[in-house]
């Protein structure tokens, strides 16, 4: 169970990154629902490993990081 803080930084994070995560998802996929399985699993992943944040940098960059494994299979996975 999620308590109310973790539910809120989470939505914050959504909100801060989701258009980032889909549009590079969308252009690697090239198709609007794979796209959004895309995004899910991303934020999926964060959320069940509770992953955390140095700063909105490092969230960035972690976002783009698992996005690119996520999508390329074929990449040594961390």
């Amino acid at each position: 169970m999620i308590d109310q803080k973790r539910k809120r930084l989470i939505r914050e994070i959504y909100e801060r990154q989701i258009d980032r995560v889909y549009r590079l998802a969308l252009m690697y996929t090239g198709d609007p629902h794979d796209a959004e399985d895309v995004a899910e699993s991303v934020f999926l992943t964060m959320i069940e490993k509770k992953i955390t944040f140095e700063n909105e940098e490092h969230e960035k960059a972690w976002f783009i990081t698992s996005q690119t494994e996520l999508q390329n299979p074929c990449l040594p996975q961390k």
